[in-house]
């Protein structure tokens, strides 16, 4: 994964027409309903192809992973596309997914970093992106500004950050049975909110104590906290794309 994002730094540097995907464009103000499908104009081979090019494979999976999408045509591609914006792809193709989804996080990246604050809405679902419409991935505890403290989502598509009340379910909205748990020994800055009303969580990362955060990371250095939660029956709201998970 550190290799994957070496490479989308670089392709992030490299000049972009920034155009939005047909279904994503943005009115100043307006209300806009969170899309069925994902975007599916977008030419991925300028993502994908410097992504993957000589991709050092660590193992006889992610190579053949790797061929996969070498040897797949555009609609496939799309296809993969639209399962990662579902939230549920198919069992054969979880493997394959966190590379099509890096081609996913600079497309929307790329748009996103182009936007002005005046151009943008908000979606008709507060726990969606309000530029792509995508995730969360994990929620974030600001330290600067103004107003310290405050929380913000993170999406995990465009990179994009929302404001959202705190000790409030993310899924739900209800903020009545709401806890917060961690890992003894584990990094303190890393928590998860999980509501009993739903019994859902997602992970709040509290940049006060590890200013350098970054909510995919971390998100993917805490994987035995979502195994701790999976066996106490709690279910996973936040959707990392680089963490593509079974059933």
């Amino acid at each position: 994964m550190a290799e994957l994002a070496e490479r989308q730094a670089g392709i992030m540097a490299a000049p972009s027409a920034n155009q939005p995907p047909a279904g994503f464009e943005r009115k100043p103000g307006a209300e806009h309903p969170v899309p069925n499908s994902a975007p599916i104009d977008v030419d991925w081979g300028d993502a994908l192809t410097p992504l993957l090019r000589d991709f050092p494979a660590p193992s006889a999976e992610v190579e053949q992973a790797l061929r996969r999408i070498a040897e797949a045509d555009g609609v496939i591609v799309n296809r993969w596309v639209a399962d990662l914006w579902s939230g549920q792809p198919l069992p054969d193709d979880i493997g394959l997914l966190p590379f099509i989804a890096a081609a996913l996080q600079i497309e929307l990246a790329r748009w996103a970093a182009a936007l002005q604050p005046d151009e943008l809405g908000r979606t008709t679902e507060p726990s969606r992106c309000p530029v792509c419409a995508g995730w969360p991935v994990a929620s974030l505890l600001r330290t600067v500004g103004e107003t310290p403290g405050l929380r913000y989502l993170h999406c995990g598509f465009c990179a994009s950050e929302w404001l959202y009340p705190r000790i409030q379910c993310v899924h739900c909205g209800s903020g009545e049975q709401i806890a917060y748990h961690g890992i003894e020994g584990g990094d303190p800055a890393v928590q998860a909110e999980t509501c009993d009303a739903c019994h859902t969580y997602l992970k709040r990362i509290d940049r006060d104590k590890s200013p350098g955060a970054d909510a995919l990371a971390d998100d993917l250095a805490t994987l035995a906290l979502d195994v701790l939660l999976n066996e106490q029956g709690y279910q996973r709201f936040g959707f990392n794309p680089l963490l593509i998970l079974g059933q």
